[in-house]
Formats: structure tokens, C-alpha cells, sequence
């Protein structure tokens, strides 16, 4: 059996030693090299809190989570903003957009979100969510092409709806109203909060 070589390495190929042993024990983290969440429990955000210094400025609030197979983008067209989340992750959402002009809808504040598959963005369920002025909150769902629409009024706490379509399937829940994540402000402490499931698209 030969002997190994004990003879020094260069310095080159030690610094090269030294930076594949530090690439191989460092920690993989595709959100921070491509801008984009990866797979994992990642919680991404959609704020868009205009309070005004209104006493009673109401608002939804709450959160998507993605139960399917799928990458997904879930926007909110209040203010044109989309984020994109995989499989077991969640978008948490705030915002007290002004609905009147939304149509179908009691007069309030909340927000639209269009729930897409990545790969397929044509194709959306679209969710209207409203706190409205007087009494409970009111939501209005539509499928993909708007084949099927829903208008539910004045959600009870802890109430729930199945919105499915002949491809898409979301489950609806309102929270109680002391769900809160960590951009809760006094603002916001007494906005409706709803739970979606998407479970396929």
C-alpha cells in the first residue's frame, strides 16, 4: 500500500480548501440569494393600512395559507401588489381600503385579494372581504372566469364556507377578533379577521 503524501500544499489550493469547506458548511437560504420565499414555513405580507386619523377607520385583516401542491400568487388589488408562496406557507394580509366602488358589497373597508396558481395566472378565485359600516363583515367570492359568485353577509365569529369551483377549492373562516400577528396596531386591533384555505387550484 503506497504511503500518503506529506508534502505542503500551496497556498492557493489551501485558500481553495478553505472556501469549499465554508460554502459546504454554511446554510442554503434561496430566499436571500434570488429575492423570492423558498419552501418552508415562510410567512410573507400584504400591509396596507391607510388609516387617516379617522376615529373608526374599520379594515380586514388576516391570512392565506396554501394547502396545495402548488407555488401560488396571492394579490391584493387595493394596491397592485402580489406576493408568491409554496406549498405549507402563509400570506398575512391588513388593509382598510374603501369598497364602496366595489359593488355587491355593503359599504365598509377591506380589501380584494385574486388568488392564482404560479404557473397559471389567468385562472383566479377572487376574494372580497369587507368590515362593514354598520353591522358584521360581508364577503363575495368568485371562481375562475366569475362561472360562480357567492355573496355571504353579516359573518358570525368563528363561521366558515366552503367556496369551490369545478377546479378551485378554498375553505373561509372568520377569526375571532382577537387574532392578531405582529402588525397589529390600536388601529387595527378591532378589524374582522378571516382565515382562506386554498386546498386546490
Amino acid at each position: 500500500m503506497k504511503s500518503l503524501s506529506t508534502r505542503p500544499r500551496s497556498a492557493a489550493a489551501l485558500l481553495v480548501g478553505a472556501a469549499a469547506a465554508a460554502i459546504m458548511s454554511s446554510p442554503v437560504e434561496p430566499a436571500a440569494a434570488t429575492g423570492e420565499a423558498g419552501p418552508g414555513s415562510h410567512k410573507r405580507y400584504l400591509l396596507n393600512n391607510t388609516y387617516h386619523g379617522a376615529w373608526q377607520d374599520d379594515g380586514v385583516k388576516g391570512q392565506v395559507k396554501n394547502f396545495t401542491n402548488k407555488r401560488i400568487v396571492v394579490r391584493d388589488t387595493t394596491m397592485d401588489k402580489s406576493v408568491d408562496i409554496w406549498p405549507g406557507q402563509t400570506v398575512i394580509f391588513y388593509s382598510d381600503h374603501d369598497l364602496r366602488t366595489f359593488g355587491k358589497l355593503s359599504s365598509g373597508d377591506g380589501t380584494w385579494l385574486e388568488i392564482t396558481d404560479y404557473n397559471n395566472p389567468h385562472a383566479r378565485s377572487e376574494f372580497r372581504l369587507c368590515d362593514a359600516e354598520m353591522g358584521r363583515p360581508d364577503t363575495l367570492f368568485w371562481g375562475p372566469g366569475r362561472s360562480v359568485e357567492n355573496i355571504r353577509e353579516s359573518w358570525k365569529v368563528n363561521e366558515s364556507h366552503h367556496e369551490v369551483t369545478s377546479t378551485h377549492k378554498h375553505w373561509i373562516k372568520r377569526e375571532p377578533d382577537s387574532w392578531k400577528d405582529k402588525h397589529d396596531t390600536w388601529n387595527t386591533s378591532d378589524w374582522a379577521a378571516f382565515t382562506i384555505h386554498v386546498d386546490q387550484i
